[in-house]
């Protein structure tokens, strides 16, 4: 019997020591109702519709300024892991506007998803100086989401759960949430302030406008894998993702914010579409960070929150 016993011991040590390195945080995870109950949403409301949690876990780099989870939700039926970075006041019963950000790169990019350094260093510092919740959705295939990654096909439903997810919080201020993407995120803002989705507002950094013209015949993979992705034309796909083509369809309050030395889309995509924009008579803003490079948001967070978080605050509700 002790025998038993000790390899008993031994199995649940070994158990907790493997879930602990899979999933950051599990050793201060609590129960699923316990983690719940700060995010506002009873066991009753787990459906598993779209847009609803079905598994959170508070991070160990939560700390006395707010709380990071990481979740897993529902979006066209696959479990989505993304992120929520709370600031305290939120979790002390103040209801705060979202901010919904959209990476860049594409799923087999490591580098580009959404690790624990930058939830600590970068978002949870933000969301707590300017007193708004921060929500993250990972792309398809990456770091537990199902699916495959689809370049703005159907991975645009995530972040349409996403923001059905955070209006159903009742810390979150239902009429203002707003989108936030970087690069590749910043080609899905376009497609947002484009769309019905009830965003606040879109935020738009050194996004593509035009694949035309950055996705020469030198990158020969994505003009032949896009057309599949979405069932259309080479032609028909390209229009499809390069706002500058489609400027009038902008009803949303975009800010567009480029840096001047970006060498990995440079700043005429911005200046390109800008111009269209106004022609078009569309609600936009333009800045351009002088000296900026692609990573603004991470290697210039100072300036941008200057630009950035005023202007979101003007469009509250």
């Amino acid at each position: 019997m002790k025998h038993r016993a000790k390899w008993l011991w031994f199995f649940l040590f070994s158990f907790f020591v493997v879930c602990n390195a899979a999933f950051p945080g599990f050793a201060q995870s609590r129960g699923l109702d316990d983690i719940l109950q700060p995010l506002g949403q009873e066991s009753s409301l787990l459906t598993g519709e779209d847009g609803r949690i079905t598994r959170a876990v508070k991070l160990s780099i939560s700390d006395e300024t707010g709380d990071i989870y990481r979740i897993q939700f529902k979006s066209d039926g696959l479990s989505i892991t993304g992120f929520a970075v709370i600031p305290r006041t939120a979790l002390n019963g103040e209801s705060l506007p979202a901010l919904i950000y959209g990476r860049g790169g594409a799923a087999n990019v490591e580098i580009s998803s959404i690790r624990e350094p930058v939830l600590q260093k970068r978002f949870l510092p933000m969301a707590v100086r300017n007193n708004y919740i921060i929500l993250a959705p990972e792309l398809r295939g990456v770091q537990g989401s199902e699916g495959k990654d689809e370049w703005g096909g159907r991975d645009m439903n995530d972040i349409a759960a996403m923001l059905k997810l955070a209006r159903s919080l009742p810390y979150v201020q239902k009429d203002n949430v707003f989108f936030m993407g970087l690069s590749r995120g910043g080609t899905r803002a376009y497609l947002l302030a484009s769309s019905e989705e009830p965003f606040r507002g879109i935020i738009a950094i050194a996004g593509v406008s035009d694949f035309f013209s950055h996705f020469s015949s030198s990158h020969d993979n994505i003009r032949k894998w896009l057309p599949k992705q979405f069932g259309l034309s080479f032609e028909e796909s390209f229009i499809k993702m390069s706002a500058v083509r489609w400027p009038e369809k902008i009803k949303k309050p975009l800010l567009i914010i480029h840096g001047t030395s970006d060498s990995d889309v440079p700043i005429f995509q911005s200046r390109t579409l800008a111009k269209a924009l106004e022609k078009a008579g569309a609600p936009f803003k333009f800045v351009e960070m002088k000296g900026a490079e692609h990573h603004l948001l991470f290697s210039k967070t100072a300036d941008f929150e200057k630009i950035a978080f005023p202007w979101l605050d003007s469009l509250r509700k």
